[in-house]
């Protein structure tokens, strides 16, 4: 029984990790400079704070997705950015920048830019809570 018991105690030992569920993630942004030029080539620098409220740290990523007429680039090709951020300690801030992009063929507009803050458990594979925000940047 020495075998079975050890296996047993391995994974009793894995049942006992905490996963994050009680854990939230607040997100706030800010454009810099405030709007976008149209019918130009044109960079804003969007910045994303993302504060972890818990008791035990956790590992975040953040999922970006553009519009139709933006970018993360000046070709207009990649409208979806997913940044790992690794472990968050406990009621820490993480900030990130990311320049995004206008074409010669971006009309004047409001643009929908939506952020997503994932939970994972020990890999990036399984997403434990998920936290949404859908903000706007205006194209004159």
């Amino acid at each position: 029984m020495g075998i079975l018991d050890n296996i047993r105690s391995v994974f009793q030992q894995k049942k006992q990790f905490q996963t994050p569920k009680s854990s939230v993630i607040t997100i706030t942004h800010s454009f810099l400079p405030l709007r976008l030029k149209a019918n130009t080539q044109d960079k804003t620098t969007l910045t994303v704070n993302l504060d972890l409220v818990s008791d035990f740290s956790a590992m975040c990523s953040l999922v970006i997705t553009l519009q139709n007429g933006l970018s993360f680039d000046m070709t207009n090709l990649n409208r979806k950015k997913e940044l790992r951020l690794g472990m968050l300690e406990p009621n820490t801030r993480k900030t990130v920048e990311v320049d995004i992009y206008s074409t010669v063929n971006t009309p004047a507009n409001s643009y929908q830019i939506k952020l997503v803050a994932n939970v994972h458990d020990n890999s990036y594979s399984k997403i434990i809570r998920s936290f949404e925000k859908v903000i706007e940047i205006r194209v004159v």
